[in-house]
């Protein structure tokens, strides 16, 4: 299969193991409950250090 460029057909050809959950389609060889708790664990963190990144206006003002 040539990859058309769209991502769905392309993680369709390589996701060889990929689950429907809550509407969503996930690729993962990791079991399902990890990947969720690992994905909500990383989502944390990151939402979290984002309080701490200063904002596009701090970071382009003029000195």
């Amino acid at each position: 299969m040539v990859y058309s460029g769209n991502s769905k057909d392309y993680w369709d050809y390589r996701g060889n193991h990929f689950v429907q959950y809550k509407g969503e389609t996930v690729y993962t060889v990791t079991s399902l409950p990890y990947y969720c708790r690992r994905r909500s664990i990383l989502l944390h963190e990151l939402l979290h250090a984002q309080a701490f990144w200063p904002s596009f206006e701090e970071q382009n003002k003029q000195t």
